[in-house]
């Protein structure tokens, strides 16, 4: 995982448009963003991930990210333990009822 930071105009969409193309096919890539209201937001670039790989829509109700998601990791081989936590991550409550007794930690 690569964070770039910079100032506006610098080059940074440039400089990760130059390095995708240079990938070619031999590796998976994938683009979070960043946007200033959104320092406050835990986890936001990684939550962008998640939906931009699986194919997540803003209009998707609970039930059909679950479901995306759970195919998306069967995709990968994964089992599907993880919904939960990602559904978590991405701020909805659907099937998240057994993270209540999990602490932070």
């Amino acid at each position: 995982m690569v964070g770039i930071v910079g100032e506006a105009g610098l080059g940074k969409t440039r400089l990760l448009a130059e390095f995708r193309k240079s990938l070619g096919e031999s590796a998976t890539y994938l683009e979070g963003h960043c946007v200033s209201y959104g320092s406050t937001i835990p986890y936001l670039p990684l939550a962008d991930l998640v939906r931009e790989h699986c194919g997540l829509r803003d209009v998707d109700g609970p039930d059909v990210v679950a479901g995306k998601l759970r195919e998306r990791l069967a995709d990968l081989g994964m089992s599907s333990d993880g919904v939960p936590y990602l559904l978590h991550l991405l701020g909805l409550k659907d099937e998240t009822d057994r993270l209540a007794a999990v602490s932070p930690e």
